[in-house]
């Protein structure tokens, strides 16, 4: 608010409640500081992301060679 009139007066004049007002202004201030946080912090996120799809391919190559294995040994027996 820009301080000629108070939360208090604003709200009672549009049918809100305090708590509602500022719940809307720190959802509005988070999701700024979101979209301020810059490419460094999305490329962090963007790296993690890369890293969890490498691990994914990693196990789907170690659960295929398990089971070749196991196919394996059981011509074996």
């Amino acid at each position: 608010m820009r301080g000629d009139r108070s939360v208090r007066d604003v709200c009672r004049e549009h049918g809100i409640a305090e708590t509602l007002y500022y719940g809307w202004r720190d959802r509005i201030l988070e999701a700024g500081r979101g979209a301020l946080a810059g490419k460094e912090e999305r490329s962090g996120e963007r790296e993690l992301r890369r890293k969890v799809a490498e691990l994914e391919r990693a196990l789907g190559r170690k659960t295929y060679e398990l089971e070749i294995a196991g196919k394996a040994l059981g011509t074996w027996q």
